[in-house]
């Protein structure tokens, strides 16, 4: 289920301020070496705003028009408006910035991943079957569960509902994965750090409860959060240490182990 991104700080990557569509004090820092054959990819990201700017394309547009804030009978705009259009507005068809925050969350700290997700998901129209669930991690991970919540149920109901008025071409199978997704990364707070489990978990208040099976390395853990606890069982397996909320937590087969 997980590929490794490596992130390679590069020494020898001097920082660079270009003026970028108006965002002055713009720096590229460090370089990824990930699935690029080793090619160098630099960040671009402003030291006023914190934002990050992919190429400049929404940031340079003179209309801002928030998501909110179209015409229903605008949406979708990929069946509703020329593709000049499209690629003049500062409409985003799915997570692209928050895209690479979430594979490289490490390299930022929480109030970037805020302000980057507070920016551009306002000007994210979801029209893609790949936007949601990311968004719905990232605004768990920054504490907006209402928002989580919002993008688990458009990402796991995008075809029941025909949100992009295609699910007459097929299914998404993407949003499906994105539904399993929001609820282990993005509610649960699933990650792989230093070759170790990693759970912050949390939940929707519109929920009691919920559980998981994950399988790592050879062992099967049962994942189990309600409101006032979560539960972690090693189902298969002999013993394994995971981090919950940053705290080692140590599971033997079958012993359920209550974290509060």
């Amino acid at each position: 289920m997980f590929i490794t991104h490596i992130l390679e700080r590069d020494p020898s990557l001097k920082p660079v301020k270009p003026i970028v569509n108006g965002l002055t004090d713009i720096a590229a820092f460090g370089a990824v070496d990930a699935l690029t054959n080793g090619a160098k990819l630099p960040v671009i990201f402003s030291n006023n705003t914190k934002l990050t700017n992919p190429s400049g394309t929404q940031l340079g547009t003179n209309e801002f028009i928030a998501t909110k804030d179209l015409k229903p009978t605008d949406r979708p705009i990929v069946h509703n408006w020329s593709w000049d259009k499209i690629l003049r507005s500062c409409c985003i068809k799915q997570a692209d910035v928050l895209q690479g925050i979430y594979l490289f969350e490490d390299q930022f700290d929480l109030d970037t991943i805020k302000r980057n997700y507070e920016f551009y998901e306002k000007y994210t129209v979801h029209e893609s079957s790949l936007s949601p669930c990311i968004h719905s991690i990232l605004a768990a991970k920054i504490n907006k569960m209402n928002d989580a919540f919002a993008f688990y149920k458009r990402s796991s109901r995008l075809d029941l509902d025909n949100y992009n008025d295609d699910t007459k071409d097929g299914l998404h199978i993407t949003s499906m994965a994105g539904g399993w997704m929001t609820i282990v990364q993005g509610f649960a707070g699933m990650r792989v750090i230093n070759n170790k489990l990693h759970f912050e978990p949390k939940i929707p208040s519109q929920w009691k409860s919920y559980s998981f099976n994950i399988f790592f390395r050879g062992n099967i853990i049962n994942i189990c959060i309600s409101n006032k606890q979560s539960k972690y069982t090693l189902v298969k397996g002999t013993k394994l240490d995971i981090m919950v909320n940053n705290k080692k937590v140590s599971l033997t087969k079958d012993k359920e182990v209550i974290v509060k």
